[in-house]
């Protein structure tokens, strides 16, 4: 309940905030479970071109499950609360088209809390720092709103550079609607 009242908050500053250009919400599948949830993010322009642009982008992500089974025996849920801010680079070049790409920083929250047979509840938090690498497309054909399709990874978890190990496992998909103003 918590992360959909901070989703809350974000949707409400982004809509009264003077300088956001583009808000948009969306549906995200994600690689891990949870595998489903909601997004939104806040964007606006740094540095505008014409056919290019460098925007910066705020978003968050919410993913919950409620009660599952893991291997017959173990039931739980498990929220993951995703907020990340990154550069989004823009070109305008196809008519009605508009290919991008990033790079950010996220801050991720994973809630685990399963009823274990025989022993009771289990709970557990983590909180990484990974980066994000994102790629995607928006459709403006109609004036002020745009369809959106988008790709993420995640990079490198920060806490885990010293260690050189890699984990590349989590990526997201996620496909909205943003409204420019």
């Amino acid at each position: 309940m918590k992360k959909i009242t901070l989703l809350a908050v974000l949707i409400i500053a982004g809509v009264f905030s003077a300088k956001a250009q583009s808000f948009g919400l969306g549906y995200a599948y994600s690689s891990t479970a949870p595998n489903t949830g909601l997004t939104a993010h806040f964007e606006t322009s740094i540095v505008d071109l014409g056919v290019a642009s460098l925007n910066s982008r705020l978003r968050g992500s919410v993913f919950n499950s409620d009660g599952y089974e893991v291997g017959g025996q173990v039931f739980g849920e498990t929220s993951v609360l995703i907020l990340d801010a990154s550069l989004m680079a823009k070109v305008s070049v196809i008519p009605f088209v508009n290919p991008y790409a990033g790079l950010g920083i996220a801050y991720e929250k994973t809630d685990f809390k399963f009823e274990v047979p025989n022993v009771g509840e289990v709970a557990d938090s983590q909180n990484q720092y990974p980066l994000y690498g994102t790629i995607g497309f928006e459709f403006s054909t109609i004036p002020f709103i745009k369809p959106f399709m988008e790709y993420r990874i995640r990079a490198v978890d920060l806490k885990e550079i010293k260690n050189s190990s890699y984990d590349s496992d989590r990526w997201m998909l996620a496909i909205g609607l943003a409204l420019s103003f």
